[in-house]
């Protein structure tokens, strides 16, 4: 409610954006996670160049995947969550390529193992092995 009434009351700015954010983080504590997609879709459709679109995208792969078992959006998510640096762009690649395995694409995801495996010092490089292994049986 807090957050809500600092939207209403600062409409634009520095004050919605960080009401905005913070409701973002909370709606999937609270298992409220269909408000969250529509939040989330808000707030990336109201700031095209916000620095934080790869952790919100990569968050909606994570609802779309864990909660809603929808492993076509939450690959898609994933892609744009790629451009993310560090740990969000790091973890986008490796659970796109878990969601092209688990759809069945077992092409696009041998692909999609190799080229998580290619980048510098990735951080599910065991598992990714593993699963290519596994692939390539």
């Amino acid at each position: 409610d807090a957050f809500e009434a600092q939207r209403a009351r600062f409409p634009r700015g520095g004050l919605r954006a960080d009401a905005d954010r913070a409701i973002i983080e909370l709606l999937p504590l609270l298992g409220r996670h269909a408000e969250a997609l529509v939040e989330t879709q808000s707030f990336l459709d109201a700031r095209p160049d916000a620095r934080d679109r790869a952790e919100i995208r990569l968050m909606r792969g994570d609802i779309y995947r864990t909660i809603f078992g929808d492993l076509l959006r939450a690959e898609r998510e994933y892609i744009e969550g790629t451009s993310g640096r560090g740990r969000t762009g790091d973890d986008s690649r490796f659970l796109r390529a878990l969601c092209l395995e688990a759809l069945g694409r077992l092409d696009d995801a041998r692909d999609a193992y190799a080229d998580y495996l290619a980048q510098a010092e990735p951080a599910h490089a065991r598992e990714a092995r593993r699963r290519m292994d596994r692939l390539a049986r």
